[in-house]
């Protein structure tokens, strides 16, 4: 195991980690950017999780009768969104767990080369070498900014869907109430007792019998 560790393959390591690390953060950074662009017209989306997503809360309004609290039901869905199998939140999570590997592997390796009784230059040497990959990991985490993207895509999903597709949900069961309304009101008059109306020449008829019965 040490010797994996010893001179420059010790840092051919650490450097493949950072670079990890860093090719980590961008993956969840481009799926939130993705996010934010197809949210312009979920219409013509060529997303297949944001069309399956719209799916989803356009069953749940008809079955639900609307969804109580949207941003809560958006943020669950975003949290939930998955690329190769793990969630954006695990991708930015791995990456920084890649910049304290390399922090960590950095003062190992000066560990190593002190425990050999190495000169000092090279002790120094690896342990900034952790250092630094360390803190372009950490850097690059705070310059992508995936907590601020994270919340601009749900900017966007929260826009596009209250302006979008509320609209046309809110039509139609307006339209679907009118037409329910309309045939409610058939069915009432299909049902409703004929009401018959005498004619004056039946109305005279009447009027001699009650007279005949009633004098």
């Amino acid at each position: 195991m040490l010797e994996l560790w010893d001179g420059g393959r010790g840092l051919v390591v650490l450097a493949v980690i950072c670079l990890l690390g860093l090719l980590w953060r961008q993956r969840a950074a481009r799926r939130y950017r993705r996010i934010a662009r197809q949210c312009e017209n979920l219409d013509t989306t060529r997303d297949r999780r944001l069309r399956a997503l719209r799916s989803q809360f356009e069953e749940l309004s008809h079955l639900r009768n609307g969804i109580e609290n949207l941003p809560i039901f958006l943020r669950r869905a975003l949290g939930n969104d998955r690329v190769r199998g793990l969630t954006l939140r695990r991708w930015d999570a791995m990456a920084n767990a890649a910049a304290f590997l390399d922090l960590l592997g950095g003062l190992l390796l000066a560990a190593v080369a002190f425990t050999r009784n190495q000169d000092i230059r090279t002790i120094v040497f690896y342990g900034a070498s952790g250092v630094v990959l360390g803190a372009v990991g950490v850097l690059t985490g705070i310059l992508t900014d995936n907590a601020g993207r994270e919340e601009q895509a749900l900017i966007c999903l929260q826009d596009a869907f209250e302006n979008q597709i509320l609209p046309a949900l809110n039509a139609e069961t307006r339209d679907r109430e009118e037409w329910s309304g309309r045939e409610r009101s058939r069915t009432r008059e299909a049902e409703a007792p004929p009401v018959y109306t005498l004619k004056p020449e039946e109305e005279a008829v009447v009027e001699e019998i009650f007279q005949e019965y009633f004098s």
